[in-house]
């Protein structure tokens, strides 16, 4: 065969053999690549390098020869492979677009499922950031401050990093300035460069990153080790969150790129040998969400290389399936696994108006029987389902409920888009409370109208709920102010609840969702509590004086100072909740779309949290699944207690 021709790969020995790229030495960059393909065995293979880096698109595609014909591979790749060629010896290195024969769909198939076996095995992974584009990074000054990081003591990566820095500083006002130095030298030394690049943006380069032996970072000629890199990320967090001056460049790149590989990949050194639950799947799409995928379909397949075989989660590689099944197959296992919190990333809640256009709010409509992404299936390519604002206000919602006191689930699959649960219908729900002037953006940027709108609510929400009941006993035996206030806060357990009180410094230690509902009152409700008078002066004030508002609360008491977070936080809560009053008295959180006709509160056996549904026309056992929800002292424990007996075997679509 010709060296002119193009190249005709030969068929690999068997499933196990691979592929390895011997790069030939070049003197300089400019010189062609010349390398060769060598066939290996896995399981004996010599010791080799691999290649992490992005694809980039194929507008300038560049030739790479061998000794019996050549290759075009895109233009990102050829700068890698010229810039990791050694002087005087060729360097063995596997790379994906090179070593899989891209053309032949059985053997990709086979090679992509060795991924993780190939990075784990190689002695050394290299990240190819990029060229440096005539950046000089300063390698002895980055270098110098990994050391630092050492010297004071940082961890890898430690919530307690702030206050290490701070003792480290207190007291000393020549190292304040000298931190603030040191971040603006990192910048000179164009450290920013490497976090910037697109390589840590990509989906795939996470199990890349996280099951290699040794990582090396490499940016044009010059070469960072990953734990130099982390050590420096780690000063750079570390001095931003204790000194609040904001040194840190292109943030957006520092924190949902390179810091959360940095967290991920620390997540997986600690967890990787000692837990198999098929639930460490949610975790890493969570903290991946940001990735970018060309195709939505790897953010399920690109985890694939992470999970031990014991976890049950067998995902196959199969691009002939769509999205839509990818995703159910991946719930469906998960379902069938016993973890029912997927259930809780899932539901109408979370869907954009396109997925479900005729199911949203109208249930006449028959459901199709492909092409569907069922209501009880994660959306996994969207911010929505893993946000916490979303989800994280339900779980764990009432000390009462706990892992240990859930029954396990009973599922089933009589169709692949039906999911068949026994389940608990707990009541009715003819009356929701939406506060819809707060999706006004304009009503929240204005803070001081906000608070007399938001007062106005919860005035007239309260007062329906005494209406409503004023002639009847609660149904779990508990004063109507107590439910109500643990209700606007879904039991105050969520991890927003508990920044609240990091924000507002004066109050020590953590009320309790009564206290702060009764102080709340005092100080806004009542015309004459502090934060009312205040926000009555801004509201007769020139907009220019209300933005006095956020310096009012830093020397206001400490119950005016709650109060004001207090009320934060119920915007936040009302921003994606409705408050709810069913037929029997029960009061609580739901998902804003919920329906006051028709939507059904109900308990799933093996969930942690309730759940609203919504019932299809056609068949009474058929609903939608809405989203989770939160019911003061009715939690899924307690029916398990009392009301199991009535459970039906229901199907969710």
């Amino acid at each position: 065969m010709s060296p002119n021709s193009p190249y005709q790969y030969e068929a690999l020995a068997n499933s196990d053999f691979i592929r390895l790229l011997q790069l030939k030495p070049a003197a300089s960059d400019d010189s062609i690549l010349q390398s060769d393909l060598i066939d290996v065995n896995l399981s004996t293979a010599p010791d080799y390098e691999a290649l992490s880096y992005v694809w980039g698109n194929d507008d300038n595609p560049q030739l790479l020869h061998l000794p019996v014909g050549y290759l075009k591979v895109n233009e990102n790749l050829a700068s890698a492979l010229r810039g990791l060629r050694y002087g005087v010896r060729p360097r063995l290195v596997w790379v994906d677009a090179v070593c899989i024969h891209q053309s032949d769909s059985t053997e990709k198939a086979q090679q992509v499922a060795l991924m993780a076996r190939i990075y784990r095995k190689a002695f050394r992974v290299l990240a190819w950031l990029g060229k440096a584009d005539g950046k000089i990074i300063n390698l002895p000054t980055i270098l110098k401050f990994s050391e630092m990081a050492k010297q004071i003591g940082l961890k890898s990566p430690a919530p307690e990093n702030k206050a290490i820095i701070q003792k480290w500083f207190y007291g000393d006002p020549e190292k304040v300035i000298w931190l603030e130095a040191a971040i603006h030298e990192l910048g000179e030394a164009n450290f920013p460069k490497t976090y910037e690049s697109a390589w840590f943006t990509r989906m795939w380069i996470v199990q890349e990153a996280l099951l290699a032996k040794h990582l090396l970072l490499r940016l044009g000629p010059y070469e960072l080790d990953w734990n130099d890199f982390e050590r420096v990320m780690i000063f750079i967090k570390a001095a931003d969150a204790a000194l609040q001056f904001g040194p840190v460049v292109n943030r957006e790149a520092f924190v949902f790129y390179a810091w959360n590989l940095i967290l991920v990949r620390h997540r997986w050194d600690q967890t990787s040998k000692v837990t198999d639950e098929p639930a460490q799947i949610t975790y890493y799409m969570h903290q991946l969400k940001h990735r970018r995928c060309t195709d939505n379909r790897d953010r399920v397949f690109a985890l694939r290389g992470l999970l031990p075989a014991s976890s049950g989660l067998n995902i196959q590689l199969d691009y002939t399936k769509s999205i839509d099944e990818v995703y159910r197959d991946l719930a469906t296992t998960q379902v069938k696994l016993g973890n029912m919190a997927v259930l809780s990333q899932a539901g109408l809640w979370k869907r954009q108006f396109f997925q479900l256009p005729e199911l949203m709010y109208e249930k006449t409509v028959p459901v199709p029987a492909c092409g569907y992404l069922p209501s009880w299936v994660p959306d996994y390519g969207s911010d929505a389902t893993f946000s916490e604002v979303f989800y994280g206000a339900y779980v764990a919602a009432d000390d009462r409920m706990s892992a240990n006191n859930a029954m396990s689930a009973v599922v089933s699959f009589s169709r692949p888009h039906r999911l068949t649960v026994e389940a608990t219908v707990i009541d009715h729900i003819p009356s929701i409370h939406i506060a819809s002037f707060i999706h006004d953006q304009a009503i929240r940027a204005d803070h001081v109208t906000c608070f007399f709108k938001c007062r106005k609510f919860f005035i007239k929400l309260k007062e329906t709920l005494e209406a409503r009941f004023r002639d009847r006993s609660s149904p779990i035996d508990e004063d109507r102010t107590t439910a109500f206030a643990y209700s606007l806060v879904a039991g105050g357990t969520s991890g927003a609840y508990e920044r609240m009180y990091a924000l507002s410094k004066p109050i020590r230690k953590q009320l309790d969702p009564l206290t702060l509902w009764q102080n709340y009152e005092e100080q806004c409700i009542s015309e004459t509590g502090d934060v009312y008078k205040e926000m009555q002066k801004q509201h007769e004030a020139s907009a220019t004086a209300r933005n006095r508002g956020i310096d009012y609360y830093s020397r206001a008491s400490a119950e005016s100072t709650m109060a004001w977070y207090y009320h934060i936080h119920l915007q936040t809560m009302l921003l994606h909740h409705a408050f709810f009053i069913s037929e029997k008295g029960h009061v609580g959180l739901a998902p804003s779309i919920t329906n006051a006709v028709g939507d059904v509160l109900a308990f799933i056996r093996g969930a942690m949290v309730p759940f609203v549904l919504r019932p299809l026309s056609g068949d009474p056992s058929e609903y939608l699944l809405v989203g989770p929800c939160y019911i003061r002292g009715f939690i899924g424990s307690e029916v398990v207690e009392r009301k199991w007996k009535e459970g039906d075997t229901i199907h969710i679509l």
